[in-house]
């Protein structure tokens, strides 16, 4: 039901749009300083290689995790920039510090290491779950994904995301609060069903909900009320990550 995979999107009209989206989101370089832009180009070539990650490596969901969660390395530099007298702004490369580290005060790294840390582990949890719902196709044309790598060992594996993500968070911001996250995740994970697509029961009473009310339009994604969920998380996640550099010294 993809418009390109469906035909219903030429791949030169994909073309455009994707030019389109890549030069807006360049249009964000230029307000950032010269660390956080080159943070960005840091990350590029894993970003050419996503797309062929589910060919060759057994997790690729952790791949897109990694790049997915990026912008908050990029996100931390930029957010110290704007706090601290001094540092970043428009200026040439001469008077760039060429080490990486430098960038960030030591205290800072940590922070945003371990925010970073969090949404990989997140990452990697909610996408193997949508990556159940492909498992026969996955397996029928040759692709890779964490939910064929773990198989039977799915749920603890998940748990595991769920708390390393959790755990990360609370020691970003010194707080027990980001613990209770792991609770949203627990009940939809005991009430999955590895062999049924679709078996959280949220989603599944969604399912039931739209074909009731949409009737021929019953392939409406089952996954709609579990996007929601991620972005409230990610939202408080957000908030948390503000709350941690604003009250960093």
């Amino acid at each position: 039901n993809r418009p390109l995979a469906a035909g219903r999107l030429g791949r030169g009209q994909a073309l455009v749009i994707a030019s389109l989206c890549a030069l807006l989101a360049c249009g964000t370089l230029l307000i950032l300083p010269l660390e956080a832009v080159l943070t960005v180009f840091f990350i590029l070539p894993a970003v050419v290689l996503y797309p062929l990650a589910k060919r060759v490596f057994v997790l690729p969901q952790l791949v897109l995790g990694l790049v997915f969660n990026w912008g908050v390395l990029v996100a931390f530099i930029a957010l110290h920039a704007a706090v601290e007298p001094g540092f970043g702004g428009p200026r040439g490369f001469e008077s760039l510090d060429a080490n990486p580290v430098h960038w960030l005060p030591p205290q800072v790294w940590e922070k945003a290491l371990l925010v970073y840390m969090a949404g990989v582990f997140w990452t990697l949890l909610y996408d193997t779950v949508y990556a159940l719902q492909d498992v026969d196709d996955d397996k029928r044309i040759g692709l890779k994904s964490a939910a064929l790598f773990f198989g039977a060992r799915i749920k603890s594996m998940l748990f595991c995301c769920a708390g390393v993500s959790a755990l990360a968070l609370a020691l970003s911001v010194r707080s027990m609060l980001p613990l209770f996250a792991v609770l949203f995740w627990i009940k939809d994970i005991l009430a999955l069903d590895v062999g049924v697509p679709f078996s959280f029961e949220p989603q599944a009473k969604l399912q039931a909900k739209l074909q009731t009310k949409l009737r021929a339009r019953s392939t409406a994604n089952p996954y709609r009320h579990f996007f929601h969920q991620q972005i409230f998380i990610g939202g408080v996640i957000t908030a948390l990550l503000v709350f941690a550099v604003a009250t960093t010294n």
